[in-house]
């Protein structure tokens, strides 16, 4: 390989990794990828996420799955599963919390927990359709209650 294309291969690699915040909402922090080491348990504030392996029962057919990491996905240790879309369980300090849909629009999904302490948003960043019923998934997920947030990024997919 001419050492003009190695140059090349370089700089368009270097372009589609940068980070592009533009058009974000300036409210809510953005943040780069964060490395594996920070994906143990993602904390501001006071809030923070965990993973859990028992699916609700009112999660039962066609839903969504939501990872912290690659490594989560292998063993099913899930942030956060969803009947596509109307219902979403997330477990947060500690305690399992149902979420109930308030909007839906393309990539945004607002849900208010029903306990109403928790407002959480879903921003679904990449989407690549596998088949007819299958997607995988690359976001960030906003937790807010009153002046708290929490964010981290996620994996997943959703699928029947």
């Amino acid at each position: 390989m001419s050492r003009i294309s190695l140059i090349f291969l370089i700089y368009i690699h270097f372009i589609a990794c940068r980070s592009d915040n533009v058009g974000e909402e300036q409210n809510i922090p953005a943040t780069g990828i964060p490395s594996e080491s920070s994906f143990e348990k993602p904390k501001i504030g006071n809030l923070t996420f965990q993973t859990f392996d028992v699916i609700p029962d009112e999660i039962d057919g066609c839903a969504c799955f939501f990872y912290l990491s690659e490594k989560d996905e292998a063993s099913a240790k899930h942030l956060l599963v969803n009947n596509f879309a109307s219902i979403a369980f997330m477990k947060i300090d500690g305690e399992m919390r149902e979420f109930e849909l308030e909007k839906f629009e393309k990539d945004m999904r607002i849900y208010n927990d029903v306990q109403g302490n928790y407002k959480l948003y879903i921003s679904i960043e990449k989407k690549i359709d596998l088949d007819e019923k299958t997607s995988k998934l690359e976001g960030r997920l906003h937790l807010i209650k009153g002046s708290e947030k929490a964010i981290t990024n996620f994996i997943g997919f959703c699928g029947c």
